[in-house]
């Protein structure tokens, strides 16, 4: 059994909110992210894209974990809910994503990467509680079908959305791949057992 931590940093890692309040900014430098409603600013919706390089995976491998775990950086929560895992579906590039646009003059179906089967898919990969002063670090177990699809490449990885159930008071900040200290950045722990195809030798085909 392999164990892979992928952590990278800011220049490696891919991650940047989405902003409804600021819907031409991009946040590829930022040293955090949201996720849900911001409940002391109207209607001020976060939601956040992420992709992990997962060559480091061998394709033909049996998945026995995958969990995504990010840093709390700041509460914006005054109501309990849920922050939830989608397959993007959408090519984001991420110094050029906004709220708008998942690329440069590309616009995304529905504006913040909410269209379901056009910017996303609506299956959940993962999906965890969250209340109204939570702090530490929250762990999403990614479903390991999906998971393992994408490893073998039967999805393009796009990466994820990650949003509010609700979008109703429930927002929360987390740190980036830009945030200084290493150990707070977003990670993603892989469990696999490597496998591969056996060769068919010419006696076999008879």
């Amino acid at each position: 059994m392999t164990l892979v931590t992928i952590q990278p940093d800011g220049t490696d890692g891919l991650d940047t909110q989405l902003d409804s309040a600021n819907i031409a900014t991009n946040y590829a430098t930022a040293t955090d992210f949201g996720i849900g409603e911001r409940d002391d600013v109207g209607t001020q919706i976060y939601r956040s894209l992420i992709k992990f390089d997962l060559s480091v995976i061998p394709v033909h491998a049996r998945i026995f974990r995958a969990d995504l775990t990010l840093t709390i950086s700041a509460d914006r929560a005054s109501a309990s809910g849920s922050h939830r895992i989608f397959r993007c579906l959408r090519p984001w590039v991420e110094n050029q994503a906004t709220w708008q646009n998942y690329s440069t003059g590309n616009a995304w179906g529905t504006a913040g990467c909410s269209g379901s089967g056009s910017d996303f898919d609506a299956t959940v990969w993962a999906s965890v509680a969250t209340g109204t002063a939570d702090s530490g670090t929250r762990t999403w177990s990614l479903d390991l079908v999906e998971f393992s699809k994408m490893v073998r490449g039967e999805y393009t990885n796009n990466g994820w959305l990650l949003a509010a159930q609700a979008q109703n008071n429930d927002g929360y900040i987390y740190r980036s791949s830009n945030f200084a200290t290493p150990a707070d950045r977003p990670k993603l722990v892989v469990e696999y057992l490597s496998s591969s195809r056996p060769a068919i030798s010419p006696a076999m085909m008879f």
